[in-house]
């Protein structure tokens, strides 16, 4: 099993740098993975 845990920022492209004004995000995140180890038998 994988955990991942921080913090993204998501920035607007161009076209909606043009097109809207509207504002950056930043959010935290918390992840599992869980991973299949393949066959069992």
């Amino acid at each position: 099993m994988n955990v991942g845990v921080g913090f993204a920022h998501i920035f607007p492209g161009q076209y909606l740098l043009i097109m809207e004004k509207g504002p950056n995000y930043t959010y935290p995140y918390f992840a599992l993975n869980f991973k299949d180890a393949g066959s069992t038998h």
